[in-house]
C-alpha cells in the first residue's frame, strides 16, 4: 500500500509529460545518451530520413525543458531515431489550443550558442514566474511544448 501511495505521489508532484508520435520504427541504432539534439537542418552533418514528427508537453512549472528533451531522447531511441530535429518549442496557456501563436520559439541556435541559452533561461525564469500562482489546470496556466522530428542517418 505505501508504495502504491508513493508512486501515485510521485505522478501527481513531479507533473506529468505528454507525448506523441507519428511515424516508423526501426530497429535502434545507438543509445539514448548518443542521440543528438539539433534545432536548425543544416546543421546536421549526414544525409538523413525522417521517421516521424514528435510532441512533447508539460506543465511549465513541474516539466522543465531538459525533462522534455529527456523524454524525447528515450522515444527516439526506441523509434530506431540517430538524432532529433527540435521544429518548435512554444509556451502555451492552457486555454489555447496547440496551434495558437508561440510565446517561445525555436531558431538557428544548438546547445553551443550562449545566446540561446541565456534566452531559454529568461524565458523559464520570468514567464513561468508570472503564472506561478495560478493552479496548473487553469485557464492561463502555462503549458510548455517541443516539436520534434526523429532522424535516421542515411549514410
Amino acid at each position: 500500500m505505501k508504495n502504491i501511495f508513493a508512486a501515485v505521489a510521485m505522478l501527481v508532484f513531479a507533473g506529468c509529460v505528454s507525448y506523441s508520435y507519428t511515424g516508423k520504427y526501426e530497429t535502434p541504432v545507438k543509445e539514448e545518451k548518443d542521440i543528438r539534439i539539433f534545432t536548425d537542418s543544416a546543421k546536421v552533418p549526414r544525409r538523413y530520413t525522417v521517421l516521424g514528427k514528435a510532441t512533447v508537453s508539460g506543465n511549465c512549472q513541474d516539466v522543465s525543458r531538459d525533462r522534455l528533451i529527456s523524454k524525447l531522447r528515450s522515444k527516439a531511441c526506441a523509434a530506431g531515431a540517430s538524432a532529433i530535429l527540435i521544429t518548435d518549442q512554444q509556451m502555451v496557456t492552457i486555454s489555447e489550443d496547440s496551434g495558437s501563436s508561440p510565446f517561445f520559439t525555436a531558431f538557428d541556435a544548438d546547445d553551443t550558442n550562449s545566446n540561446w541559452s541565456q534566452l531559454q533561461q529568461d524565458v523559464d525564469e520570468n514567464f513561468a514566474n508570472t503564472r506561478r500562482m495560478k493552479n496548473a489546470n487553469s485557464p492561463g496556466a502555462s503549458r510548455r511544448v517541443i516539436h520534434a522530428e526523429f532522424l535516421r542517418y542515411t549514410e
